[in-house]
């Protein structure tokens, strides 16, 4: 342990003091942010962060070459190399669409470049978690590594909308990234100098030096070098330590530890995934392209609601930390536990996220909600009821009494999932956005959570088809979910005006956020 937080301490200063260095010669070359009309930035601010953090990551890795223990990494395998010059593929990318602003598909083409680079030295997804464990073949392997990295990589760039946003997010989610790779070598009996601990080390001690130099307000962002190269060191974390793990010798005694090392890092990246759906569903209802910019993100309606920059950027990591902690810890502790731990962690985040600065906006203190159990009602109600009734009447044409009884108990969780978004809307009926906002992304989850449990519970019942139920319920509350994020969406948030508007308190940071 004392080497890892040495070789992060040192990857951390490094990034720290050649910040510096790179913010000079951004602005002597012109990789400036400039103003944008999606951006939120009033001045333009040098780019290149990532050229600093990857200094840091190469010096973090020649230190830890030579300590006793993470020298092991290097002896056991070629994953750092092959993760490291994939890492410096991606960089050289960000810091040429930093400079000269590339499009979205040469962009696509070399985030794809730089998964096949690591793919092609072995770090690549081996097994799949389906119908128990499935090995994968070489040419599929390279090929979900390569999307893997893909939606990484978007997701970070995505969420880097504001000063800090992303680094802190990532290093949050890094933490509990390697508190669970360490554990899970410890209590298994895997080499403590494992390639997926070592990188998520050094990934946390990057985020924390560059992060002095990007908090509110920010001297410098980060760009696309920087915010690409966080999601592939998080992506290729995951896939080198899916390799470290006998899946079907640890899914014999316990699922979890097979099962998470591709579950957390959509539970680090719930945020970003969750805004970069929604934007999907938003463009493409609105009849634009998914790749079209606009400012409808989280951290944008964080805004026009109230929070600061540094407020909104708070909530963000509160929200992370809240998912991606008690998800790590499924492994090590009981199941409820876990659950438990992890409503508590929502219900207090959204607490946080309800809470709106002293300087609210009067418009606000006096807006009422809309109507928003109603337009659940017409959009999620009538999108996952439709799909329960398709299959109860699939059950009925096949006469199967057991998918009937299956799909009928599918009908009850939606209707259960009505009743939580009536109990939200009573709850919410005066509230201001933030809290709207708050509750109802906490509902998310707790739905999530909720099916999680009830699909667990259904093991026990006879006369039930299991597998029936269970495409049944998953397909009718992805449905749900997709019906509540559009009537959430279609919800009208007023433009704050605040004194702040036109000095320098509503910059933050706008220039990583290009890729989609």
């Amino acid at each position: 342990m004392r080497e890892y937080l040495f070789a992060a301490l040192i990857a951390s200063a490094v990034t720290y003091l050649a910040t510096p260095f790179f913010k000079s010669l951004a602005i002597r070359l012109g990789a400036m942010a400039p103003i944008r009309a999606r951006d939120v930035h009033l001045v333009p601010t040098p780019r290149w962060g990532g050229l600093a953090m990857l200094v840091g990551l190469a010096v973090g890795l020649v230190v830890a070459y030579h300590l006793p223990l993470l020298h092991k990494a290097f002896e056991n395998s070629h994953d750092p190399i092959a993760i490291a010059s994939g890492a410096l593929v991606i960089v050289l990318l960000g810091a040429a669409d930093d400079l000269w602003e590339l499009d979205a598909l040469t962009k696509l083409a070399g985030q794809a470049l730089a998964a096949g680079v690591m793919a092609i030295q072995g770090v690549q997804l081996l097994w799949l978690p389906i119908n128990g464990v499935t090995a994968l073949p070489p040419t599929l392997g390279v090929v979900a590594t390569v999307l893997v990295v893909l939606v990484a990589i978007n997701a970070v760039n995505f969420v880097d909308g504001l000063d800090g946003l992303a680094a802190g997010i990532v290093a949050i989610g890094g933490i509990a990234f390697f508190s669970f790779s360490y554990l899970l070598a410890v209590i298994n009996g895997f080499s403590r100098a494992g390639t997926a601990t070592l990188f998520t080390a050094l990934l946390v001690g990057i985020c924390l030096g560059f992060l002095p130099h990007n908090v509110y307000p920010a001297k410098i962002f980060m760009g696309d070098s920087g915010s690409m190269l966080l999601g592939y060191l998080l992506a290729a974390c995951t896939i080198s330590i899916t390799g470290q793990l006998d899946a079907n010798a640890l899914s014999a005694e316990n699922l979890a530890p097979a099962l998470l090392p591709l579950v957390l890092p959509l539970a680090i990246l719930a945020i970003p995934l969750l805004d970069l759906g929604w934007a999907v569903i938003r463009r493409t209802a609105a009849g634009k392209s998914p790749f079209t910019p606009d400012k409808h993100h989280l951290h944008h309606r964080l805004l026009r609601i109230g929070h600061s920059p540094r407020g909104a950027t708070s909530v963000l990591y509160v929200w992370t930390a809240a998912i991606a902690f008690p998800v790590s810890a499924i492994a090590f502790i009981p199941m409820r536990s876990a659950l438990f731990i992890m409503v508590v962690a929502l219900v207090l985040a959204a607490v946080f996220t309800r809470s709106l600065p002293a300087k609210e906006h009067d418009e606000l203190r006096r807006m009422r909600r809309n109507n928003f159990e109603g337009a659940t009602l017409r959009w999620a109600g009538s999108l996952s009821g439709g799909a329960v009734l398709l299959a109860v009447l699939y059950a009925e044409v096949v006469q199967r009494s057991d998918q009937v009884k299956a799909a009928l108990l599918a009908g009850g969780v939606v209707a259960l999932f009505f009743g939580i978004s009536l109990l939200l809307g009573r709850l919410t009926r005066k509230s201001s956005p933030s809290g709207t906002m708050a509750w109802a992304m906490a509902s998310y989850f707790a739905k999530l959570i909720l099916l999680g449990a009830l699909l667990l519970g259904m093991r026990s019942l006879d006369g039930v088809d299991h597998a029936y139920f269970g495409v049944t319920a998953i397909t009718a509350v992805l449905l749900w979910l997709v019906g509540e994020v559009t009537a959430f969406l279609r919800m009208r948030i007023p433009t704050l005006v605040v004194e702040a508007e036109n000095s320098s308190i509503v910059q933050s940071e706008g220039g990583g956020a290009h890729v989609i």
